[in-house]
């Protein structure tokens, strides 16, 4: 994965500050080894100026002091400089790292030129007037990148100057030319030193135009002016035509100047010259563009309304891939948490298009920019990907388990913080019911306007709105399932979801037994909305997966066995319930509050079987529990109360709303625990 700009300024900053740290331990130790050296010459002149034996032919004890304090100070000698050895060590192991660094924010930058030019291309039409917002976002974050890098290469001792793309164009803020190359050229001084990558600099070895006739490059004054495709490029560029091989010659063309044995005060003023050229070139395609648009536009309105309609969907596509990327670049993967942003850009475009189609208007073409810094934190938070501030912070978590341990915390406290759970999820269920209430209100209205639709075209238009108003019911449904939901709440409170974008959970399947694929995938599907420490440490324990009549949850010492119902109704409910065995085995306080509650719960109740389809030995306690089974005995060992609960919350096997005790207990465990 692409990692996001902050995570590469972020250790951008971290490199410089250690290259600070590693050149001044560098010269400190040089200090020290000067030092060292200069305490070991005067003791070995000490030594040489004392004689070993005194008048009477015996020792001398002055110059055994003497011939000691100077093997003490050859001692010292070497270990400053094994000591400045391993700092110069420490510092060129830095420097390869700030390279191989300024390597990927160069990768980075060539992505977003990337991104920009797909951005320009795209908006080359009908929908022109949506790229400005979305390219200004883009070309920021690129000269943010530009300015960390620069940051890096200074602090390596190399001068650069920052490849900016300029932030007041339009939406042709992509062209290629716009902030590469040339740009790195710094016109106010010197030309740069430093020339690294497609980043810095000039590129290398990108091929260009052969050489013209007569030879290129010879003329010693004027070479910009006197290049003989300039005519060739502007013409290229009013007819809408590719110019990368023109861009790769003048790059060619800006590095012969750079060698050229003139004067820097001449060299600039070619490569000013070759700038001005550029940008020439620059506003005539712009222009075209922007002709283009409008006659684009134009077409647009005089289409039959399901050309445009199958027009704006091929739009919507394109676009959410120009989406996809910018969110790359945030740092999210392609996973649930991509799809999930993706698909709520997906659902506005749509209502636009729907809007469009009803009024006989074309508002889809001027729609807003998505935020996608918003977004990516949305996704962060659902998706435990570099998550934002929550309600509980993991230290939070680690102190209330271990409250749990001593008994400061009990079930009481975990079930209050549910009922803040609970809180929020309520309001999510307004908005959920809010959504369902319009999506039902457009159904039964476009099934009156079809009963009263006078003409062809309005009825064909009718149809492409319901087909819309489908796509729209499916958004809503895996936006709003219960385990989506769930997680959406839980977000608020912890990381939740498969950290690494896929499940990395080890499967030991019996090749003989049929049906583990079902169990795997109903597994993985239930850990994706559980809370993320709890996916962690099961991912570090073997699960043995099987496909029975009736589920369960078995511990063997190595690995856990957990079997699932195989009925297709009952096998995802059957994951969340065995998994919650796993995780009341893995963590001994969720165990200790389930006793606590179970004890205060049932406390005077008898022991009762469970009735027709158990075995004798499966007893509970009945309370007032919404299913008997909720109440089973397991000696203490054990319980079914996470186990129930979570099957409860995620997939509504039992209504808790009934018992709002109990459920504020399993969503308290799930927030904090």
């Amino acid at each position: 994965m692409a990692r996001s700009f902050q995570e590469l300024g972020k250790k951008a900053e971290d490199l410089i500050e250690r290259g600070n740290e590693a050149d001044r331990d560098v010269q400190i130790n040089k200090a020290n080894v000067s030092a060292a050296a200069a305490q070991a010459s005067r003791a070995r002149a000490v030594m040489m100026s004392t004689s070993e034996t005194d008048a009477d032919g015996n020792s001398n004890p002055a110059y055994a002091n003497a011939r000691t304090q100077f093997n003490i100070a050859q001692n010292q000698l070497a270990a400053s400089q094994r000591a400045l050895d391993a700092a110069q060590q420490a510092a060129r192991q830095v420097r390869q790292e700030k390279g191989a660094h300024v390597r990927e924010l160069e990768r980075h930058n060539q992505i977003e030129r990337s991104n920009l030019e797909k951005l320009r291309q795209l908006h080359t039409g009908a929908f022109a007037e949506n790229a400005s917002a979305m390219t200004r976002e883009m070309v920021q974050r690129f000269n943010e990148a530009e300015n960390t890098r620069v940051a890096l290469l200074k602090s390596m001792g190399i001068e650069a100057t920052a490849d900016h793309i300029d932030n007041q164009q339009d939406s042709v803020s992509g062209n290629p030319w716009s902030g590469g190359g040339f740009a790195a050229l710094d016109l106010s001084g010197l030309a740069e030193s430093y020339r690294g990558g497609s980043g810095e600099g000039l590129p290398s070895g990108t091929g260009g135009l052969p050489t013209p006739p007569g030879g290129a490059f010879t003329a010693p004054r004027q070479i910009a002016a006197n290049d003989p495709y300039w005519d060739e490029m502007a013409d290229a560029a009013r007819n809408g035509k590719d110019l990368t091989p023109y861009l790769q010659h003048y790059d060619q063309l800006a590095q012969h100047i750079i060698d050229q044995p003139m004067s820097n005060q001449q060299k600039l003023a070619e490569l000013k010259e070759l700038r001005r050229r550029l940008q020439v070139v620059q506003d005539l395609q712009n222009a075209q563009i922007d002709a283009a648009a409008l006659r684009q536009h134009g077409k647009v309105k005089r289409l039959p309304v399901s050309d445009y309609c199958d027009m704006s969907r091929r739009y919507i596509e394109n676009y959410l891939e120009v989406c996809r990327d910018n969110l790359r670049d945030l740092g999210i993967q392609d996973g649930p948490a991509m799809e999930a942003a993706l698909q709520q850009i997906r659902a506005d475009l749509n209502r636009r298009l729907d809007a469009d189609l009803a009024a006989g208007t074309y508002a889809l073409c001027d729609h807003p920019t998505p935020d996608f810094q918003a977004l990516a934190g949305q996704a962060r938070a659902l998706y435990a990907e570099h998550p934002p501030t929550y309600r509980y912070t993991e230290q939070q978590r680690a102190q209330i388990r271990e409250s749990v341990r001593m008994g400061t915390v009990t079930e009481r406290e975990i079930r209050t913080i549910g009922r803040d759970v609970r809180q929020r999820y309520d309001t999510l269920l307004k908005t959920r019911n809010e959504e369902a209430a319009a999506l039902r209100d457009r159904r039964t209205q476009l099934l009156e306007d079809v009963k009263h639709a006078s003409t062809r075209q309005e009825l064909e238009a009718l149809k492409l709105r319901q087909k819309l108003l489908v796509q729209d019911e499916n958004n809503w449904n895996a936006n709003y399932d219960h385990p989506a939901m769930m997680q959406k709440v839980l977000s608020q409170f912890r990381p939740m979801g498969t950290p690494h974008g896929s499940s990395a959970q080890v499967y030991l399947p019996d090749p003989s037994q049929s049906g583990t694929s079902r169990v795997i995938r109903a597994i993985n599907d239930a850990q994706a909305h559980l809370p993320t420490d709890w996916v962690l440490a099961s991912e570090q324990r073997p699960i043995v997966p099987e496909c029975v009549e009736r589920g369960y949850f078995y511990n063997t010492g190595d690995a856990d066995i957990i079997a699932l119902n195989r009925k297709a109704d009952r096998m995802q409910a059957c994951s969340y319930h065995e998994l919650g065995h796993r995780f009341e085995h893995m963590y001994p306080e969720i165990l200790k509050l389930e006793k606590q509650f179970y004890d205060r719960r049932t406390a005077g109740e008898p022991l009762q079987h469970l009735g027709p389809g158990y075995d004798k030995s499966e007893v509970a306690r009945f309370d007032h529990f919404v299913s008997a089974y909720m109440g089973k005995d397991y000696g203490g060992q054990g319980y079914e109360l996470l186990s129930m609960g979570m099957e409860s919350v995620y997939c509504k096997s039992y209504n808790l709303a009934m018992d709002p005790e109990y459920e504020n207990f399993i969503l308290g465990i799930l927030a904090v625990m």
